[in-house]
This record gives C-alpha cells, structure tokens and sequence, in this order.
C-alpha cells in the first residue's frame, strides 16, 4: 500500500510544481518543497515514529516560515531555529522511542 501512496503523493506534488511553472498556480517560491517534509512527517507518524514525525514537522514548519517570510524569519536570520529543532528531536527520541523499525538486509527479527 506505501507504493501507492508515494506515487499519489509524487504524482501531485509534479502536478503542483508544472501548474506552477507554466503560470497555472501563483505560490511564492520555495513554498512546494516543505510538502516533502511534512508528507515524510506524515508517514513517520503513520508507522509510529513520533519523535522522527514531530522533528520533521517542525523542521518543515521552520523552511515554510522562510519561504514565505513569516514572522520575519528569513534562512540568514532563523538558522539557530533549525539547531533548536534538531536538539528538541533528538530530547523526544531520548523521552519517546520510535516505533517498530523493519529489519534490513541480513539483520533478523527475534520479536
């Protein structure tokens, strides 16, 4: 089912992005790329990895604040804001431990 999702999702944001390269959608640059942040957030939090989830958030939430300008946040003056955010990441790991992870390659499951 993941495979599909990712493709809807690629298939939309491709959709997006040539609307807005033809003159079809008027966004403000910059401002289609975070979606990848907060899809990537959204299938952290669907396969139970909250601290990943809550730190990809927030750092999407901190690149779409500078793309449009919010708050006067800019890349040149936000930077320690992306520190802060990976420091709250790595807190909630410590406090929240991520769900279930798939083994890989060789690696076996016991559990």
């Amino acid at each position: 089912m993941r495979p599909i999702i990712w493709g809807v999702f690629l298939i939309v944001i491709g959709g997006l992005l040539l609307l807005e390269r033809f003159g079809g959608l008027h966004a403000p640059a910059g401002t289609f790329w975070p979606l990848v942040l907060f899809a990537l957030a959204a299938s952290a939090f669907a396969r139970r990895r909250i601290a990943s989830g809550v730190l990809l958030t927030l750092i999407a939430t901190l690149f779409l604040a500078c793309a449009l300008g919010l708050y006067g946040l800019s890349y040149h003056n936000s930077w320690p804001l992306f520190i802060v955010a990976v420091g709250v990441g790595i807190v909630l790991r410590a406090f929240i431990p991520d769900g279930p992870r798939r083994p890989r390659g060789g690696e076996v499951n016991h559990g």
